[in-house]
């Protein structure tokens, strides 16, 4: 099951009226454990199937280019210890983030043929504004099988947040 430590409370965090919002986004400490090797169509899909992968992960995040991690070779269980991404985002209706969510994706790289999509799973932003840090999730297979498990860390800090006067 999805396991993530808790943070404040998202009501008390993004008030409706508070007008906008910049936030420096960290996204690191990304890992998975259990890829599924087998290709998306089941191994009739490819002759040559053997028990690992050569993965690398995506941040797809509302507005922005994606982000990506190098691959991997040959594991099942990749640890991305040096990448990290850092930008800011910014929103006119911090009451939104409820709605808006980044999908977090794994990829099998392949030389010869196009990359096969391991999984996916999705963040809702109020989540990561609100806490937690770090985030376990189970990744979803194309036909809704678990396909491994992912961890990362992304930090969502404040650092302008513009408030209408009113006079």
């Amino acid at each position: 099951s999805d396991t993530f430590f808790l943070g404040p409370k998202l009501e008390a965090y993004l008030p409706m009226s508070a007008g906008p919002v910049t936030f420096k986004v960290v996204i690191n400490h990304v890992e998975c454990e259990g890829l599924d090797p087998t290709p998306e169509n089941g191994p009739e899909d490819d002759r040559d199937v053997e028990p690992t992968t050569n993965p690398y992960v995506t941040f797809s995040w509302p507005g922005r280019p994606q982000f990506k991690t190098k691959h991997l070779k040959g594991t099942l269980n990749p640890f991305y210890e040096d990448w990290e991404e850092q930008f800011y985002y910014s929103t006119r209706f911090p009451d939104q983030l409820r709605v808006k969510k980044i999908l977090v994706s794994v990829f099998s790289w392949s030389r010869w043929k196009s990359h096969r999509k391991i999984g996916h799973c999705e963040v809702n932003l109020a989540t990561i504004a609100c806490g937690p840090l770090a985030h376990r999730r189970t990744l979803t297979a194309g036909n809704g099988d678990p396909a491994g498990i992912i961890s990362f860390e992304i930090e969502m800090m404040e650092v302008v947040r513009s408030m209408k006067l009113e006079l």
